[in-house]
């Protein structure tokens, strides 16, 4: 398996990955996941404590326990790249109802990426207006709904129609 990322033209923005180690920007992480051919995602921004290294223990091929090293970027200014979506940390488990939390970089804030059918700062409010997606089965029974009650007011329209053409 061939990984081809760069992550030379990245910026110095230091995350602290799932694997209890310390990166210097999200790219790195992705190289890492690719190269260990392992899920490892970004579990906050700033480097890992010792919390966090603890904590986190992978396996290689041969089942032997290791720590993987801190990567160094070629770039260490301090800026940062606007847009980037990162995981919040474990302080923010329930901040987002229906949906995944992502820690917005630009803004320092926490904002939440909502599930499919549901709105709001936190995912909380049910969205009724996708009701042509239909994923679901309970989403299925308001399409089915919605498409006789359309139906119905078409028959009702034509009927108008052919009674006033005679």
């Amino acid at each position: 398996c061939v990984c081809n990322i760069d992550c030379s033209g990245y910026s110095f923005n230091p995350v602290c990955a799932s694997d209890g180690s310390s990166y210097n920007n999200p790219c790195f992480v992705r190289e890492a996941s690719c190269l260990r051919q392992e899920q490892i995602d970004i579990r906050h921004l700033g480097h890992c404590s010792e919390t966090d290294d603890a904590n986190a223990v992978g396996k290689k091929d041969d089942g032997m326990q290791y720590r993987p090293e801190v990567k160094d970027a070629s770039d260490q200014r301090e800026d940062i790249y606007i847009g980037n979506h990162i995981p919040c940390s474990e302080s923010f488990n329930g901040y987002c109802i229906h949906g995944k939390c992502e820690f917005i970089y630009s803004t320092q804030k926490a904002s939440c990426r909502c599930e499919s059918g549901y709105t709001g700062q936190h995912c909380e409010k049910t969205d009724f207006s996708i009701l042509y997606v239909v994923p679901s089965r309970q989403k299925l029974t308001h399409v089915l709904i919605a498409a006789i009650i359309g139906a119905v007011q078409i028959a009702i329209i034509v009927a108008i129609v052919m009674c006033i053409t005679r």
